[in-house]
């Protein structure tokens, strides 16, 4: 016999049939593969997923935004609400246009001097000063003073009296001879 025959039969070198564990793991191996094929393919498609294929006939709006312009018909009036804060003063208008001249008023009533002015008259000898004191009307008040002069005379302080009911003058007579004039007194009241 034939080293290469057996029981009229050639045996054939690496014919013989697969392993029940060769058949498995081939098996698992295309199982495998067919998997991360199908994932890719699943990955693949849901990059589309962001937009539906009947979006594209919605004028690629979504169903919130349709049914946001869809409006049935109007309802019945509700109550009124309360009345709300009040809000901020506006600011100030435009002037408006200058209006008619109106009619001439009645006179009024004869009032009184709220300002007069008081005159004490005095008089200087030569080379000397003197305090001269002008005094208001009762219930008055003295705001200012003054005086005037036939002469040289000129004035070394000017202030109202303590009780603020006067004005006094301490004036000085430089000529060689009297010097006489008015000290004034302007008064409220």
């Amino acid at each position: 016999m034939n080293a290469g025959m057996k029981n009229g039969r050639l045996e054939r070198l690496g014919s013989r049939l697969p392993s029940p564990s060769l058949v498995l793991s081939v098996a698992a191996l295309f199982v495998a593969l067919s998997g991360v094929a199908t994932a890719a393919g699943i990955v693949a498609y849901a990059k589309h997923a962001g937009t539906a294929d009947n979006a594209n006939h919605l004028g690629g709006k979504t169903a919130a935004q349709i049914a946001a312009t869809v409006h049935g018909p109007a309802g019945p009036q509700g109550p009124a609400g309360a009345a709300g804060p009040a809000g901020p003063q506006g600011g100030a208008g435009p002037a408006g246009p200058q209006g008619d001249k109106g009619d001439k008023g009645d006179a009024g009533a004869a009032g009184t001097a709220a300002v007069t002015i008081h005159t004490t008259p005095y008089t200087l000898d030569p080379g000397t000063d003197k305090v001269v004191t002008g005094s208001c009307g009762p219930g008055q008040k003295a705001v200012s003073g003054g005086f005037d002069s036939d002469g040289s005379v000129s004035n070394l302080d000017s202030r109202p009296t303590d009780a603020d009911d006067g004005w006094l003058i301490d004036l000085f007579n430089a000529d060689d001879t009297s010097s006489s004039g008015l000290l004034y007194v302007v008064c409220l009241g």
